[in-house]
């Protein structure tokens, strides 16, 4: 934390000929809008003392280049295997498929990960659709297999849409109605869950959009209920905390005795932050461990973030989009 701190103490460093009878904090502002540019200042943070490391220095390169240099896997899937009858099997199905398919045959050569699931089931996990169906395909040259087992494909997870400030006046039929009308579409989309929106007396509603649907609405970007216009966006299922601004939990269980600001990585919660110099604690951090050179010079929540954008990522290859 001392070292992210020491890179704020930098940049205000930097403007040294401030005129007299001007604060530390207008000269800062004045340095961070005026005196550079926020690539100039991004470049400051990236080479101050406080993070710098030993080795070749590497080029500061955007998420999108990231992107062409690594492009993300193809999403993994997975085929279910269940026993046809519920007390078909003497033993586990794993005992079953050991004594009919030998270890070493050319099923297993696409096959990424076997793993338990419930009512002694199996999920096999493979790469991409085409591998799916080419196991489907060879477990059914086993005869036994294919009358005591019963291989079925995992139900498809459809992307989420979210309307921000839903007033509470305002009925599902009747937000459902308009999205039926915005969308031509004859069937409701399920509600996945709703809550309590930033204006007092609204709400924010979260629903399950298959691919073609979310992509008309996110042209769209709004509807208009009752009078009322609301932002429609993609919702994103991504844990991440708004205590310590990391990912993978929330704020209720976070680990972290002491907060961290999403703005300036300072040792408060971010909305009492009053800098006016944004630091990222993720980027900074990723940095640090890979050595990579990532843009720090945004909030912890930012669209421009490259954790945030990993985390997205990571999240619409577990969606269908088609």
């Amino acid at each position: 934390m001392d070292l992210i701190e020491s890179d704020i103490n930098v940049l205000i460093s930097q403007s040294s000929l401030k005129p007299n009878g001007v604060t530390e904090a207008q000269a800062s502002a004045t340095f961070l809008t005026k005196a550079i540019s926020p690539e100039q200042a991004d470049a400051t943070i990236q080479t101050t003392p406080s993070i710098s490391r030993s080795g070749p220095k590497t080029t500061k390169k955007s998420f999108a280049d990231a992107l062409k240099s690594n492009p993300p896997k193809q999403r993994p899937t997975a085929i279910l295997l269940y026993p046809k009858e519920k007390d078909s099997l003497e033993g586990s199905m794993r005992d079953f498929l050991s004594d009919e398919v030998p270890s070493n045959h050319s099923i297993f050569k696409n096959v990424r990960k076997i793993k338990n699931i419930k009512n002694n089931g199996l999920a096999v996990i493979v790469n991409n659709k085409s591998q799916q169906q080419e196991f489907l395909e060879e477990i059914q040259n086993f005869p036994l297999i294919k009358t005591k087992i019963s291989p079925s494909l995992p139900s498809i997870k459809h992307p989420s849409a979210i309307l921000y400030g839903v007033p509470n006046s305002i009925i599902e039929e009747e937000i459902q109605r308009e999205l039926k009308a915005a969308t031509s579409q004859d069937s409701n989309l399920r509600v996945r869950f709703k809550f309590k929106g930033k204006e007092e007396d609204t709400t924010n509603w979260v629903f399950e959009t298959p691919g073609e649907i979310l992509k008309i609405l996110k042209r769209k970007s709004k509807i208009h209920v009752k009078w009322h216009t609301v932002d429609i966006r993609e919702f994103y299922h991504i844990k991440k905390c708004n205590f310590c601004q990391a990912y993978g939990h929330v704020t209720k269980t976070c680990p972290n005795t002491k907060p961290t600001c999403g703005n300036c990585t300072g040792p408060h919660v971010t909305f009492k932050c009053r800098r006016n110099v944004f630091i990222c604690i993720n980027c900074s951090t990723y940095n640090k461990v890979h050595q990579t050179n990532y843009s720090t010079f945004h909030r912890a929540h930012s669209s421009a973030c490259f954790c945030h954008s990993t985390e997205v990522a990571a999240y619409k290859r577990t969606r269908d989009y088609e």
